[in-house]
């Protein structure tokens, strides 16, 4: 929920960033998905599996707008893109552990951490390249 919270800050701080509304739509699910997991022990598994489909196909939608964007306005071919599309390939592959395998909360709690490493060094390499490309804009 915190993360969608700041997801949302952070999206509108940069409304005209490439990938906008995917990552909007992202930082909503974050939040929506936060609150869900307060409410009923049973349901968290499937709050979770719900999550990771539904981020994991929010960071592939973002991934590729993000590139089609960029090389439009810029004409750079960058891969900072791909870290985010994997972020998403990831979320799309733990949904179906989570779901089949039932893991403990330990379990539960490492897959969401692997997530969160590749969905943060995503955007940090995003980020990276944005900060590159507006130092080449301002020579």
């Amino acid at each position: 929920m915190i993360s969608g919270i700041v997801g949302l800050i952070a999206t509108i701080w940069a409304r005209h960033a490439p990938g906008f509304w995917w990552s909007l739509i992202s930082a909503f699910i974050g939040i929506v998905a936060g609150l869900a997991l307060f409410a009923s022990p049973v349901t968290r598994a499937l709050v979770l599996v719900a999550f990771f489909i539904i981020e994991g196909v929010a960071s592939i939608m973002y991934a590729i707008d993000h590139r089609r964007q960029l090389i439009r306005r810029t004409f750079i071919v960058h891969y900072g893109w791909v870290w985010k599309l994997l972020s998403g390939i990831i979320g799309i592959i733990l949904a179906p552990i989570i779901f089949l395998g039932k893991p403990t909360e330990v379990a539960v709690v490492l897959l969401l951490g692997i997530y969160i490493l590749f969905d943060g060094g995503a955007l940090i390499a995003i980020a990276l390249v944005a900060r590159q490309y507006n130092a080449s804009v301002r020579r």
